[in-house]
């Protein structure tokens, strides 16, 4: 039988406020299983990083709970809640976040130094582990060097380097690429895969599928605080491969008259209605019969079409669409 590192079951977050309270995380079922790479997805303000500070005890959620695995001593499996042992739990995994939580004006040797003597690790250890893991990310060249000297990629595999002082065994990433370079998010990306190789369990979160979309061995959409979908890349790709997207370009004055037309004639055939760019983005499962739909529509109401496509979805946009309420 298999123990789920984390569990979260009805996990709700509220934000309270003066003249409101919003709901963050609405509703949550989830487990986390021993050395999977679970990549969590979602648009901005989607709950992503809500999601992952929640499974750190870093937010209380209101509802529900969220709990994780420990062996006692006689060998017994027992789940603790989260909150209530969340130093426990912290001192236990390894975590970075978006921005690189590294003292500009140490070096690179010494910001390693500094996160190994917060776990009390023994001196000699210490120093060998930090060689260890300045060579590790390929920055031993930088030891000397001042984190606030450092490339953004650079300063992102130290303040990797700081989230293993303690040897995790679950490592929390919120969006580890942000800002950098291709290569750089290349780099990232396969050392994070590398450490998920070693048997680290790995939770990220990020805006693009396509970066992990080889990597994970499950992918989590989210938006507005709900779940949407959780699943593998295969599973996701077989369930969204049907979905085509078709692009339509008007005239300027007839765009929103077009777009108004489309949700009160055509909204049976379509599952998304957006405006990006100056273009009405439609999701359907039958693009040619749409487009023939969209041709009689047109001419009927003598709307100027300037161009009219169709191509089916990557994994990219299959996951913004679906999270995405249907336009009517």
């Amino acid at each position: 039988m298999q123990f789920p590192l984390i569990k979260l079951k009805n996990a709700s977050v509220v934000a309270e406020s003066i003249d409101d309270n919003s709901t963050i995380l609405d509703d949550i079922n989830l487990e986390i299983n021993d050395g999977e790479f679970l990549s969590i997805v979602g648009p901005s303000g989607s709950g992503k990083t809500s999601l992952l500070f929640t499974m750190t005890g870093l937010f209380e959620h209101s509802k529900g709970s969220v709990s994780f695995r420990h062996k006692r001593k006689d060998g017994t499996i027992v789940y603790l809640p989260l909150m209530t042992y969340s130093d426990y739990f912290r001192a236990r995994v390894g975590f970075s976040f978006e921005e690189p939580s590294l003292y500009r004006n140490l070096t690179a040797k010494e910001n390693l130094e500094y996160f190994f003597t917060l776990y009390r690790k023994k001196t000699k250890k210490a120093e060998e582990k930090t060689s260890e893991l300045l060579s590790d990310f390929g920055i031993s060249s930088l030891k000397d060097k001042k984190a606030s000297e450092l490339s953004g990629g650079e300063a992102k595999r130290l303040d990797l380097a700081c989230s293993l002082v303690n040897d995790p065994k679950l490592l929390f990433l919120d969006e580890p690429t942000t800002n950098l370079d291709p290569l750089s998010q290349k780099l990232i990306w396969d050392k994070i895969k590398e450490l998920n190789n070693k048997g680290i369990t790995i939770i990220a979160t990020t805006h693009f599928v396509n970066e992990i979309e080889t990597l994970s061995d499950r992918i989590l959409f989210i938006d507005k605080g709900k779940i949407i979908d959780l699943m593998t890349p295969e599973e996701l790709i077989k369930k969204y491969s049907s979905s085509q997207e078709v692009t339509i370009e008007t005239m300027f004055d007839d765009l929103s008259i077009m777009q108004g037309l489309i949700s009160k004639e055509l909204g049976n055939h379509i599952s998304n209605l957006r405006i990006f760019e100056g273009k009405i983005i439609l999701i359907t499962s039958d693009a040619r019969k749409l487009i023939d739909l969209v041709l009689d529509l047109a001419q009927k109401n003598r709307i100027g079409l300037v161009s009219l496509n169709y191509t089916r979805l990557s994994l990219d946009q299959i996951f913004y669409f679906s999270g995405m309420e249907k336009e009517k």
